[in-house]
Parts: C-alpha cells; structure tokens; sequence
C-alpha cells in the first residue's frame, strides 16, 4: 500500500497535474477502500487475515507497474517546499513535516483507544471477542474498521514517505510486509551519514543524488563498534559474522582494484565519480539516447525486455551519465562501474 500510495499521488501530480488539495484525499480514500475490502473480506468469509492481507499485498504491488514502470519525480512545488521544510522548536531544535504528521498520528491513535467507543471496543476484542460478542459490542463492524483505519494509516504513511523521497517507486516499502520477530535484539546503534545529512552533492532541483563512499564506510564503522561497545568488554571475540543488506541499484565508478573513483586524487568532490542513488533522474537524455540506438540498431529491439522502455533510473543508464558527464573518468586507471548498497 505504502509503494502504491508513493506511485499514484506522484502519478496525479506530475503526469495528471492535479492539486495536492485532491491528491491527498484521493490517495488516503484510496488506501481507506483497499483496507475497508480486505476487511470485508476476513469477517464476512471468515478467512485467515495473514492470507487476505497476502493476497492484497501483490495486486497492490502490481499496479504500482500498471501505474508507471518508471519511477516518477515529483516537481510539485508545495511537495518540494514540505519536503525541505523544518517546524521550530524550543531554542534551535526543529522536526520535519513527515514527523509532526507521526506524531499527530500516534495522539490520535492514543485519544482514540481511551476516550472513545471504537477504542474501548477493539480492546475488548482483543481481550476475548466470544465475549464481546455476548455484550452486544458491533465487533464485525468495528473489525471491518480496524481493516480500514490500516489502509488508511498506510495510504498515509505512503504520503509522508514522497516528502522525504520526492518520488514514486514501485518497490517502495519492500521488504516491510514481513516481519521475522523471532530474533532478540541484544544492543543497536545508529550512525548518520554526515555529508548526506549537510546535503551534499545532491541538487533536487535537477533531481541529482549523489553519496560520497565514506558516508558507509565511517557509518558501518561507527554503528558496529557502537554496539559492541554496549554490549560490554570482549564482545568482538564473540561475533561469528555480520550480515549486510545490499541493493544492486546503486553504481559507482572504480579503479581496477574496486576502489570507488571518489577515494582516489582527483575524484574527492566530484559527485559524478560517488554512488549515483536510485531515485536520481540525470539520466534522462542518455536513455532516450540508448533507447533510440536500442530500437534502431537493425538487431534485436532490446526495449522489448524492458516494458518498451529503458527507464533512466537503470543501474546502466546512470552509470552511462556519470562517466559521459565526467571527461577524466576516461582517463582514471581502468576504470569501471560497481553496485552496492545505497
């Protein structure tokens, strides 16, 4: 809901041109009806909610495709100006929209579930339903509800997640259907990534997002040693491996030892040789370029594979970007292109 919510508010405002007055309502009746039917679902057939909400998961998934293949910018100028926007504080502190917006979120969520009949209704629910049901509480109806609100809240979280990203991505959220839960935390420490906190070499207007390869490399550091640090004294020597979540839509450019052009002289500040991030759209011409050489080659129509289209949010079109951009990659010591985790 969340990956669907992303394509159809960005569709609506960019490709559509509607107002964010209309995309807003559209997009949380949108996850609210989603939710209102799968809800239907389980309580009139009385069918497993975990295989309903399954099942929701991959039409929701897919039409994000039907949508647009392609990631969608978003232009939009109050969706720029709420995304880089801050709400002051006492003294220096401020918070960004998206957290005000969950922070609302979570004292309507606690007024409800105490001052209201809905509230005190789902808790009785879920203390013993037979027994709700011998009191006279609505508990289909307010089953249903539950179902509702979900979608609603993710449609809504759908929102909040274009401001930080100012796009819509079909595979937004993935990965957050399932939740493993069967492994105890023992300690956990968070490192920012400093120059992509100040900003650095990314340009939204011309939707260019760049990261400099030492924001990972200090930010793993910093994050294990914090918690092993908290874990107490010699707890290194008990740590059989560490496990790394990686994508493989983030390129970069390297020399033929694989170090990341930007570690080398020459390449510290220039944001054509850091990791090029999924959601930069720079590449625009060269993928009109490759798609017209793709299609009229005289051999095999290569966008065929693609929906027809080579998008320019590829791996390929915008590694193709970055070193076209670049003269004096042409000229780095073997140069080449890697992924890694974004």
């Amino acid at each position: 809901m969340l990956a669907l919510s992303t394509m159809v508010a960005s569709s609506l405002l960019e490709k559509s041109h509607l107002s964010p007055i209309l995309v807003i309502p559209i997009v949380l009746a949108m996850g609210t009806a989603l939710g209102l039917f799968m809800g239907y679902l389980i309580q009139a057939f009385n069918c497993p909610p975990f295989i309903i909400t399954l099942a929701g998961l991959y039409p929701a998934r897919g039409l994000c495709y039907v949508v647009s293949i392609d990631t969608i910018a978003i232009t939009n100028q109050f969706w720029q100006n709420t995304a880089y926007s801050r709400l002051d504080l006492i003294g220096y502190n401020s918070i960004t929209p998206g957290a005000a917006i969950a922070i609302v979120v979570v004292l309507a969520g606690l007024y409800m579930s105490r001052f209201t009949k809905f509230g005190r209704t789902v808790y009785a629910i879920g203390g013993n339903e037979q027994s709700a049901l011998l009191m006279g509480l609505p508990v289909a109806g307010t089953k249903i509800a539950i179902y509702a609100l979900n979608g609603f809240c993710s449609a809504l979280a759908g929102i909040v997640f274009t401001f930080y990203t100012l796009s819509g991505y079909a595979l937004n959220g993935k990965g957050m259907e399932l939740d493993a839960g069967d492994g105890k935390e023992l300690a956990s420490e968070v490192s920012y990534y400093r120059r992509w906190a100040a900003g650095l070499y990314c340009d939204s207007a011309r939707n260019m997002f760049r990261q400099h390869p030492l924001d990972y490399t200090e930010s793993l550091e910093e994050s294990v040693r914090g918690a092993l640090h908290k874990l107490g004294k010699n707890a290194g020597s008990r740590v059989g491996g560490i496990g790394i979540d990686t994508t493989g839509s983030t390129p970069c450019a390297v020399d033929r030892g694989g170090t990341p052009l930007a570690l080398t002289k020459g390449f510290e500040e220039n944001p054509n040789a850091m990791f090029v991030l999924w959601k930069d759209h720079t590449a625009v011409e060269e993928a009109e370029l490759i798609n017209r050489v793709a299609r009229g080659w005289g051999g095999t129509d290569f966008t065929k594979y693609e929906g027809g289209r080579i998008p320019p949010s590829g791996s390929g079109r915008r590694s193709f970007t970055s070193c076209a951009r670049t003269p004096r990659c042409a000229g780095a010591p073997s140069p080449g292109w890697s992924t890694a985790t974004g």
